[in-house]
């Protein structure tokens, strides 16, 4: 029954306003389309919608749709200009978070893992790329912060020439989920507030597992 319930919730979100621009489909990224189930999924499994208000289940959901569309670029950008990462890098941090994924109902595991995997990958890409476009100006030893600034302008440049949309139902605007007028209160928990920066990794991937972090 509680499966039922978070499903229910769920739907019954999802329901604004706006008819979405491809069917089924939350974004898309040129010709890569990612589906509201896919986001309905890894929210249902993060948060316990049941005991939430519409408001503060509609930050969560935006800042999902963030995060996926971030590393959806951030991963798509890598592939497209071959970029390099450390795979024993990758495997090493999303195994972190065994521990967690583990404790999660069976039915959410491939997914989470996934979402888990695609944005340590989109991160570390990030990273690769910054760090190229930095010592090809001459920039030698960069902060993180330069680094992280450079591989994402790159990344977000690409991305926004090959089109970017998102459904109007998650009130988008300015290519983040949650940052359009709406009735429904804008995000204000640093939770959502991060995934609308594209902070992908230290706020929400260290809170996903839980059911209780989302209210």
């Amino acid at each position: 029954m509680r499966g039922a319930k978070l499903v229910a919730a769920a739907a019954a979100l999802l329901a604004l306003a706006g008819c979405g621009h491809a069917p089924g489909s939350a974004f898309s990224v040129g010709d890569h389309a990612v589906s509201r189930s896919s986001v309905d999924q890894i929210v249902n499994a993060a948060c316990g919608v049941q005991q939430q208000t519409k408001s503060a289940r509609a930050t969560q959901v935006w800042a999902f749709v963030n995060a996926m569309l971030t590393a959806t670029v951030q991963n798509d950008y890598g592939d497209h200009v071959g970029a390099s990462y450390s795979r024993s890098t990758l495997q090493s941090e999303l195994s972190q978070y065994q521990g967690s994924v583990d404790a999660l109902p069976a039915k959410d595991r491939a997914a989470v893992t996934s979402f888990l995997r695609e944005q340590i990958r989109g991160s570390l890409i990030v990273q690769s790329v910054g760090t190229q476009v930095l010592a090809d100006k001459g920039v030698s030893k960069p902060t993180t912060a330069e680094v992280t600034n450079a591989g994402d302008a790159a990344a977000q440049k690409w991305a926004r020439q090959q089109g970017i949309t998102i459904d109007p139902r998650y009130n988008a605007k300015d290519y983040e989920a949650g940052a359009g007028d709406s009735s429904i209160s804008t995000p204000v928990s640093s939770y959502a507030k991060a995934a609308q920066k594209g902070s992908t990794k230290s706020s929400y991937l260290s809170q996903l597992p839980s059911t209780q972090l989302c209210g």
